[in-house]
């Protein structure tokens, strides 16, 4: 491109990244179970690598960590199932608790003294306020909105898991290339050094990213699940997994995790402690976020606030769910890519 003045590479750049963009969404149901299969394999490398250092034959050791997975996979799907049944066997508990909130809330609001309009909207007559915030209330808090939420989301991991023997062999045959993938590299680019320098810190960055976030998600799971337990908040082990797979989502990823455990504690029937639920979530990604964290990642994931917010709308919406878990390291991606060109540096200066 370089008889091509700057503007025009960088509309050409644009122009390329738009139809990228646009080949990724389109081909959303090949990609997302190949970049699953790549955040597994990741995973994954590590303890193959340590079974390979105690002599265990490559193939064994895939073999056993392959079945490790599965198994957890598998936990994880009946545990999601099982809480979808309960719940469901539990809605009219939650809807006569969601009723008695109501009427106490109805009765508090009553002794205010202001009207509102009516449905009709003309303002010729009104009604009183506390009619109108129990009614938008009421509306807001339904509990067969949540069920419907949660059997959509459990389609949602039923069709990921329909793909599982997809993404599984992929997951096989990267680990079993893993160990000679390196050494071919070297000889394919011999000749680009410096591709092969940008490939190598690629892969250290993001399996060290993906080590350590890792482990601070399944202390996060742990610690919210064992407290929560404490608590006596149904489902706390649902909770607790959804703290650590929702971790992995920066910024919003802990909020998300706690409204649902806040809002059963709210509408359980023997009553949960919904304050001490807020307060135990704030405790626990304050610790493990802002000293846990920072502590063993150092400066190896250094994006912006700003940049992680949109990179996690970006991937979010290519991706769906995949793409926000994953955001980070797509965008580090991006930028060791940017980096390692002169004519892109800039581009890895914002990021």
């Amino acid at each position: 491109m370089s008889g091509y003045s700057r503007p025009a590479e960088t509309v050409l750049a644009l122009a390329g990244l738009v139809v990228i963009f646009a080949g990724i969404k389109y081909a959303e149901t090949i990609v997302v179970p190949f970049v699953l299969a790549l955040f597994l394999a990741t995973i994954a490398a590590g303890p193959v690598s340590w079974l390979r250092s105690k002599r265990i034959p490559n193939a064994i050791a895939i073999s056993m960590v392959v079945a490790g997975l599965v198994l957890v996979l598998a936990g994880f799907a009946a545990l999601f199932t099982n809480a979808a049944n309960d719940f469901a066997d539990r809605q009219d508990d939650y809807q006569l608790r969601v009723s008695e909130l109501m009427e106490r809330s109805d009765q508090l609001l009553s002794r205010l003294d202001f009207l509102c309009p009516d449905d009709e909207g003309d303002g010729a007559t009104s009604k009183p306020g506390s009619s109108c915030l129990f009614e938008a209330v009421e509306e807001a808090i339904d509990p067969s909105r949540a069920l419907s939420f949660l059997n959509e989301a459990l389609a949602h991991l039923v069709a990921l898991i329909s793909n599982g023997f997809l993404v599984g062999l992929a997951v096989v045959f990267i680990l079993a290339e893993g160990s000679s993938l390196p050494e071919r590299l070297k000889r394919v680019l011999q000749q680009r050094r410096g591709a092969f320098l940008w490939l190598d810190q690629f892969s250290h960055t993001l399996y060290r990213y993906l080590a350590v976030k890792t482990c601070v998600s399944l202390a996060t799971g742990l610690l919210v699940g064992t407290y929560l337990a404490i608590l006596d908040v149904d489902f706390f082990e649902l909770w607790g997994l959804l703290a650590f797979l929702l971790n992995y989502i920066p910024n919003i990823g802990s909020v998300l995790a706690a409204i649902p455990a806040v809002l059963v504690a709210i509408v359980q029937p023997d009553g949960g402690n919904p304050i001490a639920v807020v307060l135990g979530f704030v405790a626990v990604n304050v610790l493990m976020g802002a000293f846990v964290e920072p502590k063993y990642m150092g400066r190896v994931m250094v994006l912006s606030t700003l940049v992680v917010d949109l990179a996690l709308a970006l991937w979010g919406w290519l991706l769906r769910p995949v793409g926000m878990l994953l955001c980070v390291p797509l965008t580090m991606a991006v930028k060791l890519a940017t980096d390692s060109s002169p004519s892109t540096v800039w581009i890895a200066s914002l990021l």
